[in-house]
């Protein structure tokens, strides 16, 4: 498979952008930044599979909102005022969890699918006098007990 002729960071999806924003759920926030950064970053791995680079720009989306969530908590007032801002840090923590299952998911398919690596392993040559060193030979792992020169005079 060839590399493309242009540079990986100018592979911009925005249609894929713009539903990963609006799954995660801020369209006007920091959000759309942080999708288009990690997008950018993640570029090399949508080459191969694209699946991958949507997975690791929702991850990281999902990241950013969980740290602009992370001081929300749950309060009532006597009446009817309630609000419940931990819920979404809950659903957000869920959905971060389960990109996570697919993300590790898609990447064990991928490293499965991968051709193996094979190479010939060239044998050590001999010596002009014939001698091939032995691999457990002390003197070739640089045993203390068999020092390459003498240390005394």
């Amino acid at each position: 498979m060839a590399l493309p002729l242009y540079p990986l960071s100018t592979v911009i999806d925005p249609g894929v952008q713009a539903a990963i924003i609006l799954e995660i759920g801020d369209p006007e926030g920091t959000l759309p930044a942080v999708v288009a950064e990690a997008w950018t970053a993640y570029a090399a791995k949508g080459v191969l599979v694209p699946e991958l680079q949507r997975l690791y720009a929702k991850r990281a989306g999902i990241n950013a909102k969980l740290a602009e969530r992370r001081e929300d908590v749950d309060f009532s007032q006597a009446g009817d005022l309630m609000s419940k801002d931990s819920q979404r840090w809950v659903q957000l923590e869920g959905m971060r969890l389960a990109t996570q299952a697919e993300l590790e998911r898609v990447e064990r398919i991928t490293l499965a699918s991968r051709a193996p690596v094979a190479v010939q392993i060239a044998p050590v040559p001999l010596s002009p006098d014939g001698y091939r060193p032995e691999t457990t030979d002390p003197r070739l792992v640089g045993s203390p007990f068999y020092p390459t020169r003498r240390r005394w005079p």
